[in-house]
């Protein structure tokens, strides 16, 4: 009993403590990702409450607390910010570094047959906080030389009664995935 008290009190990871019930959030954004921009959502509790904000830019883009790399990366934070994780979307229970997350997309994991990589190509889930994070990405443009330039984001926050995490539950990485898709290199 004296360790899971422990655990709440220092705010261990994988241990259960109290999290707010939040509300469903649904949202689809064009990204244009040849200017530095920033997509900002906020989740709300049941009782109307800011709880946690989504981030997402480009690499582009000019951050004092976050440091966006890849061609389009997306961070979970509480509100107000006070957790030791620059992302709530990490799995890494020592993360160093910003980009420690499958929040963080390249032009490669949007493309066949990458994109179709579960929880690591187009589409990731994450499980935390009583609630379920899914990012999106829809209709990639690449220019002739391969790179991204624009995408279509849809974000849904939907409650989790079954996710207890502080940070992101860790999926493991599928097998038999073309080493093209660089997963054991980007994750």
């Amino acid at each position: 009993m004296f360790s899971l008290m422990l655990s709440a009190a220092l705010g261990l990871p994988h241990q259960r403590a109290s999290f707010p019930d939040i509300r469903p959030l649904h949202a689809v954004r064009k990204i244009d990702l040849n200017r530095p921009s920033l997509l900002e959502l906020t989740v709300y509790s049941k009782s109307r409450r800011p709880a946690y904000k989504i981030q997402c830019a480009s690499a582009s883009f000019s951050s004092k607390d976050f440091d966006y790399s890849g061609d389009f990366e997306c961070r979970l934070i509480e509100v107000p910010h006070s957790s030791r994780y620059s992302t709530l979307l990490t799995e890494n229970l020592d993360q160093s570094r910003d980009w420690e997350s499958r929040g963080r997309f390249f032009a490669a994991s949007l493309k066949p047959p990458c994109s179709g990589v579960a929880d690591f190509g187009a589409v990731r889930t994450f499980s935390l906080r009583k609630m379920r994070v899914s990012l999106s990405v829809r209709d990639p443009r690449f220019r002739r030389d391969g790179t991204l330039y624009a995408l279509t984001a849809q974000i849904d926050v939907v409650p989790d009664g079954l996710a207890h995490t502080s940070i992101a539950k860790r999926v493991q990485k599928p097998s038999g995935v073309p080493k093209t898709c660089k997963l054991d290199e980007l994750f």
